[in-house]
C-alpha cells in the first residue's frame, strides 16, 4: 500500500494513519457502482477527480496532509457524492484530525520518525497549525451537500457532519477560532438537529456538540 522508502526512511505513525484513510476512502469510491464501474484508470480521470486526486496522494513519493484533505473535502463539499461516499470522506477527515493532533502532543519528533527522516516528517506536516487545520476542514463541513439514499445512512453522515464539526470547534482555542467561524458551525449543527428533530440519537449528539462549543 506504501511506496517504496527512500534507504534510512522510516513511516512515522501519523503518515500511515493518512496513508490506510486514503486507501479506505479509495476502497469505498470503487466499490460504488456509480465509480467502481469507470472503464478508465484513475491517470484518466478529471485533473480535480476527488478519486485521481486520492490515487495520485498514495501513490506518490511525497504526501501532505494539506494534499490528502484537499480530495476528502471535495467529496464532503460536492453533491456529487452520496450519503456513504460523504460518510466514507467525513469519517477519514476526522481520523486524520485526531491523528494529527495526538502527533503534536508528543515530546519530540524523534517519537515520530528518526533523524534522518525528521525533515520527511515537517514536509508531511504542511500545516501551520491545527487551527488552521480545524478551520478549513470545519468550513468544508459547514459546506457539506449529499445526495441522500437512505434514511438510515443519510443520519449517519449528518451525525458524522456533527462529531467533526464539534471536534474542530472545540479543539481550536476561543482566541483563535473566529466567532463568526464558530458561529457557522453552531449554525450548521443546529439546522441537523432541526432536519433529523425526530432522531433520538441524533438530537442526543447534536446537543452535546451544541454544548460542548457553548463551553469552549
Amino acid at each position: 500500500f506504501y511506496p517504496p522508502a527512500r534507504p534510512g526512511m522510516v513511516v512515522s505513525d501519523l503518515e500511515a494513519i493518512c496513508r490506510s484513510e486514503a486507501q479506505r476512502v479509495l476502497t469505498h469510491l470503487r466499490s460504488n457502482r456509480k465509480f467502481g464501474s469507470l472503464d478508465r484508470g484513475w491517470r484518466e480521470l478529471d485533473e480535480d477527480s476527488p478519486i485521481r486526486l486520492l490515487s495520485e496522494w498514495r501513490c506518490g513519493p511525497e504526501a501532505s496532509i494539506g494534499a490528502l484533505l484537499e480530495p476528502l473535502l471535495r467529496i464532503v463539499r460536492s453533491p456529487e457524492f452520496a450519503g456513504p461516499s460523504t460518510y466514507a470522506a467525513l469519517e477519514a477527515t476526522q481520523a486524520v484530525l485526531v491523528a494529527f493532533s495526538e502527533s503534536l502532543g508528543r515530546p519530540s519528533p524523534q517519537s515520530a520518525c528518526d533523524a534522518s527522516s525528521e525533515e520527511r516528517c515537517r514536509g508531511f506536516v504542511d500545516v501551520t497549525s491545527v487551527t488552521a487545520l480545524l478551520k478549513e476542514v470545519s468550513a468544508a463541513v459547514c459546506e457539506c451537500v449529499f445526495e441522500e439514499t437512505n434514511p438510515q445512512t443519510d443520519e449517519a453522515t449528518a451525525m458524522q457532519m456533527v462529531v467533526v464539526l464539534g471536534s474542530c470547534v472545540s479543539g481550536a482555542g476561543p482566541a483563535e477560532f473566529l466567532a463568526a467561524d464558530r458561529f457557522r458551525a453552531f449554525t450548521k449543527v443546529l439546522s441537523l438537529w432541526e432536519h433529523y428533530r425526530h432522531s433520538v440519537v441524533l438530537r442526543a449528539c447534536a446537543q452535546t456538540a451544541l454544548q460542548r462549543m457553548l463551553d469552549t
